[in-house]
């Protein structure tokens, strides 16, 4: 079985950004050229993605955290530690 050609970073950040905005998939569809299941998949992906690093958030600090949150501010959770030492 063939692979066939995946979206680069850029291509699926630019569908979720559409998506974020309250666009349809229909309408990402019109904007981006690509194929319904195309995106419907990487739409069910960045859902997935965002529950597994609440659990895993939730597991790790033990404080409840929304996946709106995580969705948006996960760049924070990967800033170093900054201390008066630093």
């Amino acid at each position: 079985m063939v692979k066939t050609k995946e979206l680069s970073n850029f291509e699926c950040r630019r569908i979720i950004g559409l998506y974020e905005t309250e666009n349809l998939e229909r309408t990402i569809l019109r904007k981006t050229g690509y194929r319904k299941i195309t995106i419907h998949n990487i739409i069910t992906k960045y859902h997935k993605t965002a529950e597994k690093m609440q659990k895993e958030f939730i597991e790790s600090t033990g404080k409840e955290v929304s996946k709106s949150t995580v969705n948006h501010n996960c760049g924070t959770l990967k800033k170093p530690f900054i201390s008066e030492l630093n």
